[in-house]
């Protein structure tokens, strides 16, 4: 999920073996990234500290310690294993200790989390030196993306949808006269039940609406039940549009529109205002 692999991620309660034959469960580990501890309100976090770093040094001795085989493990497999940082906390208080420098302590309250976020800009691939994200990294800011889709699942994440488009079904009955065609906006996504021309102007709708057009579909069109069913191969591809002389006859919506604002403004003109006009 949010493209982190589930054997990558921390696990709760991560059991720890002591040198004493002992066990102990570290709250929340993520190998090679962070060590969380956390306590009761009021606790004591040195004392919390000192638990953490016990699990550390178990957890670098069995990183350490010959396989079955007689073997050691690469030199990188402890590396791996051991936490970048220790964080503990009592639920008011949080103490981070960068184990990367010294184990150099950060304490601030809880509540000012949001202010220090970036100390562990390390779990996303943010080594703090430079701040960029490393691609080989299973956890990126990409997520970030996802996760804000995530807040608004109803909501199509792509909406590549052409600024106007003419809609045509996919089946309609066989008592319509006409298929009934529309034009839609960007607002509109269209489902797999329909076919959409994008771009389309007024000279498509009217040829498309046309008896002639209707007629070449009940020609060629197939059938679903005895509904037509329109197809974009068959009726739409191999139909032979007539050609327009006029190129008023290609005139898109908007030009449409202002040409008959422009009818109706001088309709409402004097009649000797029209008379001069026509003169």
């Amino acid at each position: 999920m949010f493209g982190v692999d589930a054997v990558m991620v921390a696990t709760f309660e991560h059991r720890v073996k002591f040198a004493d034959g002992s066990q102990g469960y570290a709250d929340c580990l993520w190998q090679g990234k962070i060590l969380v501890e956390m306590k009761s309100r009021g606790k004591d976090l040195d004392a919390a500290f000192q638990q953490a770093m016990e699990y550390v040094r178990s957890l670098s001795s069995d990183s350490a310690a010959p396989s079955r085989k007689g073997k050691h493990d690469d030199e990188g497999a402890v590396a791996t294993q051991l936490p970048r940082a220790i964080v503990v906390s009592d639920f008011a208080r949080v103490r981070f200790y960068d184990l990367a420098h010294d184990a150099v302590l950060t304490e601030f309250a809880l509540k000012d989390f949001r202010k220090f976020v970036t100390l562990f800009g390390f779990m996303i691939g943010d080594d703090g030196d430079g701040g960029e994200i490393r691609e080989q990294d299973p956890v990126n800011r990409k997520s970030a993306d996802t996760r804000k889709h995530a807040a608004t699942p109803a909501l199509f994440r792509e909406q590549k949808n052409p600024k106007t488009a003419i809609i045509i079904p996919k089946v309609s009955s066989e008592k319509r006269d006409y298929i009934p065609i529309g034009f839609i906006d960007d607002s509109v996504i269209v489902t797999n039940l329909a076919f959409i021309i994008p771009d389309a102007t007024l000279y498509h709708f009217g040829i498309l609406s046309s008896r002639m057009h209707m007629a070449w579909m009940r020609a060629v069109a197939g059938r679903l039940k005895s509904d037509y069913r329109y197809s974009k191969d068959i009726v739409y591809n191999n139909f032979i549009w007539p050609d327009v002389e006029n190129e008023c006859g290609r005139e898109t919506i908007d030009e449409r529109r202002k040409r008959e604002t422009r009818d109706i403004e001088t309709s409402r003109l004097a009649p000797h205002l029209i008379r001069s006009s026509h003169a």
